[in-house]
Protein backbone atom coordinates (compact mmCIF):
# COMPACT_ATOMS: atom_id res chain seq x y z
CA UNK A 1 0.00 0.00 0.00
CA UNK A 2 2.82 2.24 1.06
CA UNK A 3 4.70 1.93 -2.89
CA UNK A 4 1.53 2.59 -4.49
CA UNK A 5 0.99 5.67 -2.36
CA UNK A 6 4.41 6.78 -3.25
CA UNK A 7 3.80 6.20 -6.69
CA UNK A 8 1.05 8.35 -7.09
CA UNK A 9 2.75 11.09 -5.24
CA UNK A 10 5.89 10.83 -7.43
CA UNK A 11 3.54 11.05 -10.63
CA UNK A 12 1.67 13.99 -9.52
CA UNK A 13 5.52 15.50 -8.89
CA UNK A 14 6.96 14.17 -12.68
CA UNK A 15 4.36 14.50 -14.66
CA UNK A 16 4.69 10.78 -16.21
CA UNK A 17 2.07 9.66 -18.44
CA UNK A 18 -0.34 7.83 -17.27
CA UNK A 19 -2.89 4.94 -19.16
CA UNK A 20 -5.35 2.13 -17.51
CA UNK A 21 -5.04 -0.86 -20.31
CA UNK A 22 -8.12 -2.89 -20.13
CA UNK A 23 -7.35 -6.47 -19.26
CA UNK A 24 -9.97 -9.77 -19.19
CA UNK A 25 -12.35 -9.63 -16.63
CA UNK A 26 -10.87 -12.03 -14.46
CA UNK A 27 -7.34 -10.28 -13.92
CA UNK A 28 -6.46 -7.12 -12.61
CA UNK A 29 -6.12 -3.81 -14.58
CA UNK A 30 -2.61 -2.82 -14.72
CA UNK A 31 -1.72 1.19 -14.31
CA UNK A 32 0.70 1.54 -16.94
CA UNK A 33 3.49 4.76 -16.84
CA UNK A 34 5.48 5.40 -19.40
CA UNK A 35 9.05 6.79 -18.68
CA UNK A 36 9.11 4.90 -15.61
CA UNK A 37 11.95 2.33 -14.65
CA UNK A 38 10.87 0.18 -10.94
CA UNK A 39 14.57 -0.69 -10.08
CA UNK A 40 14.72 -4.09 -7.95
CA UNK A 41 12.19 -6.72 -6.33
CA UNK A 42 13.05 -8.86 -9.88
CA UNK A 43 11.40 -12.33 -10.01
CA UNK A 44 11.95 -13.04 -13.68
CA UNK A 45 13.63 -11.83 -16.75
CA UNK A 46 12.26 -12.59 -19.99
CA UNK A 47 12.33 -10.90 -23.79
CA UNK A 48 8.67 -9.94 -25.05
CA UNK A 49 9.47 -8.92 -28.88
CA UNK A 50 5.78 -8.24 -28.88
CA UNK A 51 6.33 -5.14 -26.36
CA UNK A 52 5.39 -3.84 -23.48
CA UNK A 53 1.61 -5.33 -23.87
CA UNK A 54 3.19 -9.03 -23.97
CA UNK A 55 5.19 -7.71 -21.06
CA UNK A 56 2.08 -6.49 -19.20
CA UNK A 57 0.40 -10.10 -20.18
CA UNK A 58 3.47 -11.56 -18.60
CA UNK A 59 2.89 -9.94 -15.06
CA UNK A 60 -0.92 -10.19 -15.17
CA UNK A 61 -0.63 -14.10 -15.80
CA UNK A 62 1.67 -14.70 -13.01
CA UNK A 63 0.30 -14.62 -9.64
CA UNK A 64 3.17 -13.88 -7.82
CA UNK A 65 3.94 -10.30 -10.25
CA UNK A 66 2.71 -7.11 -8.55
CA UNK A 67 4.57 -5.22 -10.98
CA UNK A 68 6.67 -4.74 -14.28
CA UNK A 69 9.45 -2.68 -16.19
CA UNK A 70 9.90 -2.90 -20.04
CA UNK A 71 13.08 -1.78 -21.60
CA UNK A 72 12.15 -0.46 -24.81
CA UNK A 73 13.25 -0.71 -28.53
CA UNK A 74 15.08 2.83 -28.26
CA UNK A 75 17.08 1.59 -25.04
CA UNK A 76 20.90 2.64 -25.50
CA UNK A 77 22.02 -0.72 -24.68
CA UNK A 78 21.19 -3.20 -27.41
CA UNK A 79 21.03 -6.15 -24.79
CA UNK A 80 17.93 -4.78 -23.01
CA UNK A 81 15.70 -3.99 -26.28
CA UNK A 82 12.39 -5.45 -25.25
CA UNK A 83 13.39 -6.99 -21.92
CA UNK A 84 10.75 -7.35 -19.63
CA UNK A 85 11.59 -7.61 -15.82
CA UNK A 86 8.52 -8.95 -13.49
CA UNK A 87 8.28 -7.69 -10.08
CA UNK A 88 7.67 -8.49 -6.36
CA UNK A 89 6.95 -5.68 -4.11
CA UNK A 90 9.98 -3.59 -2.94
CA UNK A 91 11.08 -1.91 -5.93
CA UNK A 92 12.26 1.62 -6.19
CA UNK A 93 10.63 4.25 -8.69
CA UNK A 94 13.13 6.20 -10.93
CA UNK A 95 12.35 8.54 -14.31
CA UNK A 96 13.90 7.10 -17.31
CA UNK A 97 12.69 8.25 -20.54
CA UNK A 98 13.37 3.84 -22.40
CA UNK A 99 11.19 2.29 -20.06
CA UNK A 100 6.94 1.81 -19.59
CA UNK A 101 6.78 0.05 -16.25
CA UNK A 102 3.22 -0.90 -15.07
CA UNK A 103 1.54 -1.72 -11.30
CA UNK A 104 -1.71 -3.67 -10.34
CA UNK A 105 -3.57 -1.38 -8.77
Amino acid sequence: MYIKFLILVALLFVGCSQKTEPTSASVPTIVTLDGVDFMGGDIKHLKTPGGFAECAKACETNPKCYAYTYAKPDHPKAKKHNSCWLKKNGFRYNRGPHYVSGIRP
